[in-house]
């Protein structure tokens, strides 16, 4: 497998030298350790390196922003959305909801933190991340219907690393409903590296739905790092079905009192199917509740594994 990220930095549009700075660091970093293998503590049950090396001759980036807008939205269920195509923020409607209360932007990548990660496939996303989307909700306003996120893959992904962030921020007394719709019309291998910060503000809540609504070749893995305010509530429940390779980590950081995270996924696997889950709670404050339940039904060659950690502030 041949992979030579170095150019794909200098491929970026609209970057001024200090974020390219900032990017070339985090590539040094990510070149030191490469692709994850079981070396690494949080990757014992899987060997990505060994698994990329296996289904790729070689890795490319891709720059190519499709402008098409042509998916198919669910019907009869009434509901906003945001539509991804290939990583990128291609569309927006917030129809049933007061838009002077909800900010929607392409991610800003102006303030990238270039901090090594014991993590190499975040610092490979902070050195070559594109697209993705900044969602904020203004302080007591709560959704009157649910936002849909259409992830698409599209065709021409062959061989290529789709990295991209996204980033949203609740303030406080917000309510919303999300659920992530992934759909993948490519038919192709490529790898999709998607970093998510979540910030829940206090008195606020956020449940989020994560749905595969396709098979799919692609190899997809998501960190989500989630902070939760006082007296707020966090809930992400998985269900998975179809994907070739897919890894869900989550970072979840109870920083108030009084609140609460769910994780709960149920993982139907087929053939040659490769899942994993792997969550850290940190409680930082007292009288907090965090609840977790993972259920895998497994067919022929296939692997679903979960890894979870608690932490208690004392």
């Amino acid at each position: 497998m041949i992979q030579n990220f170095e150019k794909d930095i200098n491929n970026i549009k609209d970057i001024t030298s200090s974020e390219k700075k900032l990017r070339g660091e985090s590539l040094n970093f990510f070149n030191k350790v490469g692709f994850p293998n079981k070396r690494i503590e949080e990757w014992k049950f899987t060997d990505f390196k060994q698994i990329l090396s296996d289904n790729f001759k070689k890795i490319e980036t891709t720059n190519d922003f499709k402008k098409k807008n042509e998916v198919k939205l669910i019907d009869n269920f009434e509901h906003n959305f945001i539509i991804l195509i290939d990583g990128f923020l291609s569309k927006s409607n917030f129809q049933h909801e007061d838009n002077n209360k909800i900010k929607i932007i392409n991610y800003n990548y102006s303030a990238l933190d270039s901090k090594e990660s014991k993590n190499p496939l975040i610092n490979l996303n902070n050195a070559l991340s594109q697209g993705g989307y900044s969602l904020e909700i203004s302080s007591n306003y709560k959704f009157k219907k649910p936002l849909i996120i259409y992830n698409y893959f599209l065709s021409g992904l062959k061989n290529k690393i789709i990295n991209n962030k996204n980033l949203i921020k609740l303030n406080n007394n917000n309510d919303l409903n999300i659920i992530e719709f992934h759909y993948d019309t490519s038919k192709d291998n490529f790898i999709s590296n998607n970093y998510t910060n979540i910030h829940v503000g206090e008195n606020s809540s956020i449940k989020n739905y994560s749905i595969q609504g396709s098979k799919s070749d692609g190899f997809f893995y998501k960190f989500v790092n989630c902070n939760i305010s006082k007296n707020s509530n966090y809930e992400d429940y998985i269900f998975s079905s179809g994907l070739k390779f897919n890894k869900v980590d989550e970072e979840i950081n109870i920083e108030g009192e009084e609140s609460a995270c769910t994780v709960q996924s149920a993982l139907f696997l087929n053939l040659n199917s490769h899942n994993e889950i792997k969550t850290i709670i940190n409680h930082l404050k007292p009288n907090c509740k965090s609840y977790q339940k993972i259920k895998n039904v497994l067919n022929e060659n296939c692997k679903g594994t979960y890894q979870g950690k608690i932490f208690v502030k004392i």
